[in-house]
């Protein structure tokens, strides 16, 4: 939830969901300034996250997403 309420002070639609393996993985789509912002508070994660490494990839974006959900 956590992510959820940066994405959406931010501007910022897409997804994120919890992976079986502890992983964490979004889709973020919104102004290129916003969306460095949610990547650099996902390297602080939220309270008691223990982030390690984030990778990330640049796509076209798809404009599907009218909100940032959690899967």
């Amino acid at each position: 939830m956590a992510a959820r309420q940066q994405a959406k002070s931010l501007g910022i639609t897409g997804w994120v969901r919890n992976l079986s393996d502890g992983r964490v993985e979004m889709w973020l789509e919104g102004d290129e300034h916003h969306v460095e912002e949610m990547l650099d508070w996902a390297h602080q994660g939220p309270r008691f996250a223990g982030v390690t490494k984030i990778d990330k990839q640049h796509q076209s974006a798809t404009e599907r997403y009218q909100d940032f959900i959690v899967r």
